[in-house]
């Protein structure tokens, strides 16, 4: 092939499509179509348009229905499975994507794609054209020639006489000899039974054909001699299986492939149907919006008179929703711009308003003015106050001095309770519900070369009152939907009121140690230098350890280690692969402590004395309501959840974590809460009584699987237990307990087996949640709250795996979510009916940290201890222990 003659290339649209739905993870648009084939199979023909560039281009596809083959022998494709009904759901859309890129299409009743494919090759021939098949199937080899050749775009392969040569020992024509023999498993073409691929090329080598060899069968010896005299009707049908029909009676022309523009009017209707953004941007179109009914009318507050009336309006609300618009995204330095405000204005209708006071020009009111005025209103408990994402404003306000109250409505959670998987931000929200296009920050602010506060207020008038506006119809509409769903009161009892806690936490921080942090960052620093020259001392060279491509030459390629796994630019070293390797060299196990250490320093460490308050010491932490699927929080900024608990290393950064003159620390952590929630939601009537006689658990299912007494069993023991134990409640398989524990995966599954004897209710509760959510397509809290799992019922296995998975482990661990919750909005509320000065500063998983003045510890302790462990009642009794001490990483047990 010359790259000087035109090229054509012939996509085969069904291999193509099947390879996207198995390698993408289900998608669904708003309305729940699936997308994930339509989606991979227009992003891999987009891509492989722009590198090819081809003159010419088609898109073939399989017959719906059985073709000739079928007739010639019943059982071809017999061993396929059925097609995935999500699948064949996309197809029409899948050809509608086609026809708008303006593709040549074409597919024949009775044929498939490779003889359409193979009919296009004979008929241009005599074409000065090159052909490039874009496919990985091998029966395509036979029509490689110097005018044709296969390209595997997911491998990168191109594929011509060569590569063919190489795979099969013969030339192209000669492929259909070779299947004919060996068979092809894939398509259940029977071939000879005992010819293999290796010795079907030998037999062609020496016969030049399956015809030939039939021939010449009683010249062989043996197994050979017998198979291929007793299948002769057998490989000769194989053949014709494996051969394609290139006379497929299709009328085309050469101009028909020419490649065209594609066609806009197509294109944007259905990629915005198919919530296709981002490819529309990539064709250069803009998403078809839906006619919504909000008209951006909104007013500017920037006169005394008008913000008097304002001040009235709002005064005299039930309810109202206000946004502000500042200089930055960090609560802490964050200077407010103006503020937007949305209002009922009588029973069925509300306005909204932009209120700018810090903008570097136009006209505006004083801003401290502003801000007494509004102070008085923000803070009464007899006005209910909304937003999107209302922590933010609200700790931009508490900065200023104003303490918003109550906060009873938030867009962003109300969604997040709906469906935690969906993106919550007012962009995706308000076209999703409200089939309105906002307007984008970036449009304002000139793609972020601008601050806000630069920004003209005529633009932030319709930019931020819209915000204002959104969130009103979105609070409106999205609690309508809860209630509709019976989950109201998870966003109104649980969710919302621990808004005012989180933002009451983050606001209080929690005091860091820092010369003992600087201490401890030179002391790591100087502890990566000694591993490091101990490093090198081993791989008798220098080189950058953090490099995973120069670590992979000096472990694989120079100390000759066995490789395990390959990515894109090497061989993996992570953490697995490293582990197993410390078994056959000291350097890997060096490698890891250097990577504990730096992570240790960089994430920690040093990332606790920059956050840390230069005046106060303090840490202010910022608490995820809406991202965790399961209900949990996490923190960012710095990350608490990820801080090691175990490690002497975790202890020492947990010591520098210390309370205030006059105070100590107490920590209230739930005692093995999961497994307590299993117990209560399986009803495993072993559990139970292992729980109500306060027996260690970990300690009896070691006494049980492995048949001892309970009195002979060790640490060992008991740590094999533990694992097992919170394993299959997170659905560990038996492959993965083995590596855990380092034992066969027949022990495992003896143990696991034993574990399910015991515990057989546990295993019914297992079965029977993963059958309840296939049914449903969710699984829930017992407060109700869902998590949708759509990958039940994918066709990918390990999907549908990783789903089963955390269909059993939602229930346990959104449960103790909605348990902790439920225990801090209780003991908030004790802490302010009793006055006490306490603080909660920390929630880390199942553990609170508090602040508590000495003579307040023992109050505390007992009021702490009440409401968690009272805050459900389950079938079994909730244990909570707490420790106190002057630092996190140094605390006693306080209780018994």
């Amino acid at each position: 092939m010359t790259s000087s003659k035109p090229t054509l290339c012939l996509i085969d649209g069904s291999s193509y499509f099947y390879r996207a739905f198995f390698a993408i993870r289900p998608l669904t648009t708003s309305k729940g179509i699936h997308v994930n084939a339509i989606y991979g199979f227009t992003t891999m023909l987009l891509k492989v348009l722009k590198e090819i560039e081809p003159d010419y281009a088609a898109i073939i596809f399989d017959s719906a229905k059985k073709t000739f083959r079928n007739e010639l022998y019943s059982d071809y494709k017999a061993n396929r499975t059925e097609m995935p009904q999500d699948l064949v759901e996309q197809i029409p859309y899948i050809k509608q994507v086609v026809e708008a890129l303006n593709i040549f299409q074409l597919e024949k009743e009775g044929y498939e794609a490779d003889d359409i494919i193979g009919t296009i090759c004979e008929k241009f021939k005599k074409e000065k054209i090159d052909i490039m098949i874009i496919t990985a199937d091998k029966d395509l080899m036979q029509l490689v020639d110097d005018q044709v050749m296969l390209y595997d775009t997911m491998r990168d392969r191109k594929i011509r006489i060569p590569e063919v040569k190489e795979k099969f020992g013969v030339s192209p024509s000669q492929v259909v000899d070779v299947l004919g023999l060996s068979g092809d498993s894939s398509d259940n073409v029977p071939g000879v039974p005992g010819i293999g691929p290796k010795t079907a090329s030998e037999l062609i080598q020496q016969f030049g054909s399956l015809e030939n060899t039939l021939k010449n069968a009683h010249t062989l010896k043996g197994k050979k001699k017998e198979v291929l005299e007793t299948n002769q009707e057998k490989a000769l049908l194989s053949k014709k299986l494996v051969t394609l029909e290139c006379n497929v009676p299709l009328v085309f022309s050469l101009d028909q492939f020419k490649r065209k523009s594609f066609k806009a009017n197509l294109a944007i209707p259905l990629f915005s149907e198919l919530e296709f953004k981002k490819l529309l941007e990539t064709l250069g179109l803009k998403e078809e919006v839906k006619t919504s009914n909000i008209v951006r009318n909104y007013k500017t507050i920037d006169t005394e008179k008008e913000f008097e009336v304002l001040l009235g309006k709002i005064s005299h609300s039930a309810f109202f929703v206000f946004d502000l618009e500042t200089t930055s995204l960090n609560v802490r330095s964050a200077d407010i711009v103006g503020f937007s405000f949305a209002y009922a204005t009588s029973s069925h209708a509300h306005e909204a308003c932009y209120l700018p006071i810090g903008h570097t020009e136009g006209q505006q009111l004083p801003r401290q003015k502003v801000l007494e005025k509004l102070k008085p209103i923000l803070e009464s408990p007899a006005i209910q106050k909304g937003g999107q994402n209302i922590k933010y404003d609200t700790l931009v306000l508490a900065n200023h001095g104003i303490h918003v109250f109550p906060i009873s409505d938030d867009s962003m959670v109300a969604s997040y309770i709906l469906n935690p998987a969906e993106p919550h931000n007012m962009d995706a929200m308000s076209l999703k519900y409200l089939g309105h296009q906002t307007i984008k920050y970036e449009e304002v602010t000139q793609k972020k070369k601008i601050g806000f506060q630069d920004v003209p207020i005529d633009q932030a008038t319709q930019y931020s009152g819209e915000d204002s506006d959104v969130t009103y119809r979105l609070i409106e509409l999205l609690k309508n939907k809860l209630k509709e769903e019976k989950r109201l009161s998870l966003y109104q009892d649980i969710e919302m009121p621990l808004v005012s806690i989180l933002v009451d936490m983050e606001q209080a921080g929690v005091k860091v140690d820092i010369s003992f942090l600087k201490q401890m960052s030179k002391n790591l620093e100087e502890d990566m230098r000694l591993l490091e020259e101990e490093v090198y001392k081993i791989s008798g060279e220098t080189f950058n350890i953090q490099s995973p491509k120069q670590l992979g030459e000096i472990l694989f390629e120079k100390l000759k280690l066995p490789a395990r796994r390959k990515t894109k630019t090497g061989f993996s070293t992570d953490v697995d692969v490293l582990t197993e390797l410390s078994e056959h060299h000291p350097l890997p196990a060096h490698i890891l402590s250097y990577r504990e250490l730096s992570k240790l320093k960089s994430t920690y460490v040093d990332q606790l004395i920059t956050l840390a308050d230069p005046k106060t010491h303090r840490v202010h932490t910022s608490y995820n309501q809406t991202i965790a699927e399961t209900g949990r929080l996490s923190s960012s900024d710095p990350n608490l959840q990820n801080i090691p608990i175990r490690s002497d290393l975790g202890q020492k950064i947990r010591r520098t974590f210390i309370a205030e003159k006059g105070c100590e620390l107490l920590s209230s952590d739930y005692s093995q809460v999961e497994l307590r929630l299993l117990a209560h939601l399986s009803q495993d009537s072993a559990l139970i009584h292992a729980f109500k006689e306060d027996q260690d658990i970990h300690t009896q299912t070691a006494a049980e699987v492995l048949g001892v007494s309970s009195k002979m069993v060790n640490s060992e023991m008991r740590r094999m237990a533990k694992a097992i134990n919170f394993g299959l409640m997170y659905g560990l398989s038996a492959f993965g307990l083995s590596k855990q524990l380092k034992i066969s995966i027949e022990k495992a599954k003896e143990y696991i087996e034993k574990y399910f004897s015991r515990y057989a209710h546990v295993k019914k509760f297992m079965e029977g949640i993963i059958e309840e959510a296939k049914e449903k397509g969710y699984v829930e809290t017992m407060m109700g709250r869902r998590r949708y799992l759509p990958d039940l019922k994918s066709a990918n296995p390990q999907l549908r795996g990783l789903a089963e998975r955390m269909a059993i482990n939602t229930p346990i661990q959104g449960s103790a979510a909605d348990l902790i919750k439920i225990a801090m909005l209780h003991i908030v509320k004790r802490f302010e009916k009793e006055k006490l000065k306490t603080k909660m500063i920390l929630q880390v998983h199942d553990e609170l940290v508090f602040e508590v003045p000495t003579p307040e510890i023992e109050k505390v302790k007992k009021l702490v201890q009440e409401e968690m462990e009272g805050a459900f009642q389950i079938s079994v009794p909730i244990k909570v222990d707490i420790h106190t001490g002057p630092t996190w990483g140094d605390m006693h047990l306080l209780n018994t």
